[in-house]
């Protein structure tokens, strides 16, 4: 697996097959983060598929997930926002796309 790096700010990223994206609240280290952070490939399902690692934020748990998750079927995309001033959008990916086994969580 490859992880994201990332700078501040609103930015699209890319993935690689079974990549781990990383989220984390300005804790140190490759991340995603400080703003609305929109992954344009995410891959659900599969032996290719991605993981979201939430750390530093109020997600503990896939509930915590799953309630902070909405979907806007104008754009197709899945945003979950742990706060006020940050989010990931998952282009592409409905809510009920969404496993446990696909977040990790510290």
């Amino acid at each position: 697996m490859s992880d994201a790096e990332s700078t501040p700010g609103d930015r699209p990223r890319r993935g690689r097959r079974a990549e781990r994206v990383i989220q984390t609240a300005g804790v140190g280290g490759p991340h995603l983060g400080d703003g609305h952070d929109t992954i344009v490939d995410f891959t659900p399902t599969g032996a290719d598929s991605d993981r979201v690692w939430l750390a530093g934020t109020d997600l503990h748990s896939f509930a915590d997930v799953v309630a902070h998750a909405s979907f806007n079927s104008a754009t197709g995309a899945t945003t979950i926002t742990h706060n006020d001033t940050d989010a990931i959008v998952l282009n592409g990916v409905t809510p009920n796309q969404l496993t446990a086994d696909q977040f990790i969580f510290s």
